[in-house]
């Protein structure tokens, strides 16, 4: 094993060991008209395009919303970088009315689990978004790996 690989499953493996099932976080997040720019132009989506709704105000694309939850669980400062450059593996997400522009939106998420398969270590986040207003704007499941290091199999 290199000792880039090495070092970079030690850091990973502490953080692992010090996150729990159960630990949850709430904050809120006003998705702004610069957050949805940026990300469209990442993901090439014709925005507004399709993305105005009934009152031709400005809806943001529903994949902008579950990036957030993520960022809050695991992989945001001050944790270790090498534990934030993961990648999710598996998703389980439910849009159940638009998030306008400019809107807050609280999300609250929780770590239902947390394991090592595959020389990879996963957690596993359940997490709800909801508008202003109280209601449900999506909830979804995130499979995540913490890092890119993986240990080696035989």
């Amino acid at each position: 094993m290199s000792d880039e690989n090495t070092v970079a499953l030690e850091l990973i493996e502490a953080h692992f060991n010090k996150i729990e099932i159960g630990q949850f976080e709430e904050f809120d997040q006003v998705i702004t008209k610069e957050m949805v720019s940026e990300y469209v132009l990442e993901h090439g989506i014709n925005w507004p395009g399709n993305y105005i709704g009934t009152e031709n105000e400005l809806l943001a694309p529903p994949g902008i919303v579950f990036f957030r939850p993520a960022v809050g669980f695991g992989l945001k400062e001050p944790n270790p970088p090498l534990t934030r450059a993961g990648f999710f593996t598996r998703t389980d997400r439910t849009f159940h009315q638009p998030v306008r522009v400019g809107e807050s939106i609280r999300f609250r998420g929780e770590i239902t689990d947390k394991y090592l398969r595959r020389g990879y270590y996963y957690i596993v986040v359940d997490w709800t978004a909801t508008g202003a207003n109280g209601a449900l704007s999506a909830n979804g499941r995130e499979w995540h790996t913490l890092g890119w290091a993986r240990h080696p199999q035989d």
